[in-house]
């Protein structure tokens, strides 16, 4: 589902040229990112904790935003070649229509992942904010949230599950 959702996503973020010519399209990939944006990885983990489930949610949409920000961008350096001198406002207009999926994209999954993360702490979370916008430095910060919002998921999970299979034994049970 994980990958389907990332394909998907990709194809939609680089899907101008495509919207361009049947504007059509554009009637179809509006609602179908918006229902990615909301289900992708909320419904794959089967945790009984919904703070659990919008924090995997989120750790999997940033996951998809960065493979998906990488194949857009090399997208764009071969459409590049392909369409300038002649079609340069049609490259333009790709572009501002990627980083827009890739935008939403992004802060669907930061929105979950700082509403919801306990391991985060106030220290990501304003590292985060204050070097969102410089270049590179965003990325390291992105891939430290992400290995520690990943880790903080499953090891919870993890932990539920043991506690699911305890269940049965009644291990905590007193004897009134």
């Amino acid at each position: 589902w994980n990958m389907l959702s990332f394909l998907i996503i990709t194809l939609i973020a680089n899907g101008y040229l495509l919207v361009q010519h049947n504007t059509k399209c554009l009637f179809a990939f509006i609602p179908l990112l918006f229902i990615l944006c909301l289900l992708t990885g909320f419904v794959q983990l089967r945790s009984k904790s919904i703070r659990l489930r919008i924090c995997y949610h989120g750790l999997t949409m940033l996951r998809i935003f960065v493979f998906s920000a990488i194949l857009s961008t090399a997208y764009h350096i071969v459409l590049l070649f392909i369409l300038l001198p002649q079609r340069f406002m049609m490259l333009i207009w790709s572009v501002v229509f990627c980083i827009c999926v890739e935008a939403i994209v992004f802060w669907t999954g930061i929105i979950c992942v700082y509403a919801t993360s306990v391991q985060l702490g106030i220290k990501y979370r304003v590292i985060g904010a204050l070097c969102g916008m410089i270049p590179i430095v965003n990325l390291i910060i992105l891939k430290k949230i992400i290995f520690i919002v990943r880790d903080e998921v499953d090891f919870e999970y993890k932990k539920e599950l043991v506690d699911r299979s305890r269940e049965q034994d009644k291990l905590c049970q007193t004897k009134y």
